[in-house]
């Protein structure tokens, strides 16, 4: 079987073997928690379902951590957790064994029209790729999505390796032209990256399944890179 060549480039080029089926996840809006407590709480109580519920195991808690940094779960290592949230939606994923992180955007992408995210975000290749693209009279809107996804497939990646933005994003570098003729119509930029043994699956979860929240499942939709 040959490893798929096209998509992300994280850790290593080869990703035959990795499947992202393992992760669990949950999205929704998080509006009706209230604010920024309740906000919290309920990505709380969602890692707690999806580690009991979905992954089978006890629940511990949440280990002590620092205010920016990745969360971490009490007991046996293997169990990782990754929360994200933007506007109105919330993300968590869980996986049972190897690294997880996850992220998602909300429409209309704004900040990602200001050139100097962009030039932050963007490798000279992605540059080069996104300027082709433009070329071909992309909209704005268009253009806002893709770089929307991009950033959750570079973000979600370095949560995944524990580092988060403290590592340059540049350092992670997507295909944007199949982003573009992949990518959802409307909704949320999502991606959920699983690191196992430094090779990696990205899933990106469709925002069709429900109106308002629904949990990954085995066999369920997702682009392997």
């Amino acid at each position: 079987m040959n490893a798929p060549t096209t998509a992300v480039a994280v850790t290593v080029a080869s990703v035959e073997g990795v499947t992202a089926t393992g992760v669990r996840w949950r999205m929704g809006s998080w509006r009706a928690a209230g604010d920024v407590h309740g906000r919290h709480l309920l990505a709380r109580r969602w890692a707690r379902e999806l580690v009991t519920g979905r992954l089978g195991r006890d629940w511990e808690g949440f280990a002590p951590s620092e205010p920016g940094r990745k969360p971490r779960l009490l007991g046996p290592p293997g169990v990782d957790v990754s929360i994200s949230h933007g506007d109105d939606t919330l993300l968590v994923a869980v996986v049972g064994s190897g690294l997880v992180g996850a992220d998602v955007e909300d429409e209309p992408f704004a900040a990602f029209q200001a050139p100097s995210l962009v030039r932050r975000m963007c490798s000279p290749a992605e540059l080069a790729e996104l300027a082709a693209l433009a070329g071909l009279d992309m909209p704005w809107a268009l253009r806002r999505r893709i770089l929307a996804s991009a950033w959750t497939v570079k973000e979600a990646t370095l949560k995944a390796r524990g580092v988060g933005l403290a590592e340059d994003p540049r350092s992670v570098e997507v295909d944007l032209a199949a982003l573009a003729a992949g990518g959802a119509a409307s909704g949320p930029a999502v991606a959920i990256v699983h690191l196992v043994d430094g090779r990696a699956a990205v899933e990106h979860p469709g925002n069709d399944e429900a109106p308002s929240a629904w949990e990954g499942a085995p066999g369920g939709r997702g682009d392997r890179i």
